[in-house]
């Protein structure tokens, strides 16, 4: 485990190794060895200690989703507890269906010893605690059994998922961000995407899910939960209690730094550089990252402006967006505002970036006789949440760039901003 744990592999891989080369030396011995409760519980606990100790968790964080699948932007580490009672039931079960004299004998055996030690008495109790009701045929065949069995130790481990689940939605603090990804308007699939392919650095995903379950040690953490003799204000500003919503998107100093604004050009140079290629444009690099985009850039087939205010017969309030597409051979125009607010905020932030180019939309129409002018809002949570709505945006532009790509740059960024404040590494 240490030499996991203290390994330069990424952290799905981890996980993977862990039951591919850990795992198997404890599960040999489940049905052989009789493993108490406390024996369990002491074994999930140390694994959790050795994560803290090599830098793979924070020590705030919710426990509960350190066991929850990656799927569900979970760590996905087993959870020896539950990986015991299912080798247990599935021992149990096999004991009890299979038409084999010798399996018989073993069967009654079992049934004459304690509650404690007895496997078949265990294997009730568990699938009782886990409401799981038993519905194996009759009539079967050795194949079948396997079968059947297998099936019943995924129910049970995706029941003590589910259980995992309700813990973090019931931590104080970790439960704001499972809940965001709860809501109708976000794409839950996309926003766990990164994790569930586990595309982050080690370091960088505990810093990121630490971020998501407030878990990282601010001001107003030492202050309010540490009791310490300490401002909750912000170390940057001074003003707005330190919490991580305002250190992601709130603090002015921040902003008048250009932490803020970095994060936001970084999904901008994206879709400009793609722009720019698709339109043969010329471009100063090969990749996005050391892209840098030009005011202007026009050919006979497209017009391209970054950050630049648009002059209008009429004097209207906002005339600056991040990128103007003017398609020539199409005689569209496609206005692109990018924004990176907290979590909590992307569907009013969405709504207020659609509605404030109308007035220049109607304008740019008129001024430059296109067909159809479009508004399309690239909206991205500060910890990656992604609403439903930026897919379908994002296929409206002529070039193919995926959420997932835009997300990964803002929880960089993110992860940055947060341990030049706070200091983490």
């Amino acid at each position: 485990m240490k030499l996991i744990f203290g390994s330069e592999l990424k952290p799905n891989n981890k996980t993977q190794a862990i039951k591919t080369l850990a795992l198997p030396v404890l599960t040999y011995s489940f049905g052989v060895v009789d493993w108490t409760q406390n024996d369990l519980n002491g074994l999930d606990i140390i694994t959790r200690k050795m994560l803290h100790a090599y830098k793979n968790i924070y020590k705030n964080q919710s426990v509960a989703r350190i066991h929850v699948g990656r799927e569900e932007e979970g760590m996905g580490l087993p959870l020896i507890d539950t990986i015991y009672k299912s080798e247990i039931i599935g021992i149990g079960k096999y004991l009890e269906k299979k038409e084999d004299k010798f399996i018989r004998w073993v069967f009654e055996h079992e049934t004459t010893k304690g509650a404690a030690t007895s496997i078949t008495k265990k294997t009730s109790d568990y699938l009782r605690n886990s409401d799981i009701i038993i519905d194996l045929s009759e009539e079967r065949t050795a194949y079948s059994l396997d079968v059947e069995i297998k099936s019943l130790k995924i129910e049970y481990k995706k029941k003590r998922e589910k259980q995992s689940i309700a813990q973090w939605k019931e931590h104080t603090f970790a439960k704001h961000y499972r809940t965001i990804l709860e809501e109708a308007f976000v794409d839950k699939n996309r926003s766990v995407e990164i994790f569930r392919r586990g595309w982050l650095r080690a370091e960088d995903e505990r810093t990121i899910i630490a971020i998501q379950d407030l878990a990282l040690r601010t001001n107003w953490t030492k202050k309010h939960l540490e009791r310490m003799n300490v401002s909750d204000r912000c170390r940057m500003c001074g003003e707005n209690p330190e919490l991580i919503s305002h250190i992601l998107s709130g603090c002015k100093i921040l902003l008048e730094s250009g932490l803020y604004t970095d994060r936001h050009d970084s999904v901008c140079r994206n879709i400009h550089f793609k722009l720019s290629k698709k339109f043969g444009l010329p471009t100063s690099t090969e990749h996005h990252w050391s892209y840098k985009p030009n005011s202007i850039e026009e050919n006979e087939r497209a017009l391209l402006l970054y950050d630049y205010s648009i002059p209008t017969d009429n004097r209207i309030a906002h005339n600056r967006p991040d990128i103007v597409l003017h398609n020539k051979t199409e005689s569209i125009c496609v206005i692109i505002e990018v924004g990176v607010p907290w979590d909590t905020g992307i569907s009013a932030y969405e709504r207020e970036k659609e509605l404030k180019y109308q007035t220049l939309k109607y304008e740019i129409r008129r001024m430059w006789n296109v067909q159809d002018v479009i508004v399309i809002p690239v909206v991205i949570g500060a910890t990656g949440v992604i609403k439903k709505s930026l897919n379908d945006n994002l296929q409206k532009l002529p070039i193919q760039i995926s959420t997932i790509e835009l997300a990964m740059a803002v929880i960089k960024k993110s992860i940055s901003i947060c341990r030049r404040v706070l200091g983490y590494r």
